[in-house]
């Protein structure tokens, strides 16, 4: 089972919705991200955030690779329509798509 988005499924945000994305964003320990000032031969370089300034923001200049748990988090009480449309979108395709793809299918339409 896919648990995280792909750097390149980032790619399909605009530049507004990635801002909107960096701001909802607070970086926590164990967090994947991506920059991508670092891509090298279509690929992006994805690290792991393994050290948190205290009694600061924890903002960071790179992008969220989102986990299942975190769009379920962005996607919040208000949007819980679009959980369960993109649930039910994952089990009408008999588990053959992705959990994971589904919800980032909705977290574009919300951010």
């Amino acid at each position: 089972m896919k648990r995280r988005i792909e750097p390149e499924q980032l790619l399909e945000l605009t530049n507004e919705q990635r801002q909107k994305l960096q701001n909802w964003w607070v970086t926590e320990l164990g967090d994947y991200m991506t920059d991508f000032s670092t891509e090298e031969d279509g690929r992006y370089f994805v690290g792991i955030c393994k050290y948190i300034k205290p009694n600061s923001e924890n903002r960071s200049i790179g992008f969220p690779l989102l986990d299942i748990g975190q769009m379920i988090e962005l996607l919040g009480d208000k949007w819980y329509d679009k959980i369960f449309y993109a649930v039910d979108e994952y089990i009408e395709k008999d588990y053959k798509g992705e959990l994971c793809d589904a919800l980032w299918q909705a977290v574009k339409q919300v951010i």
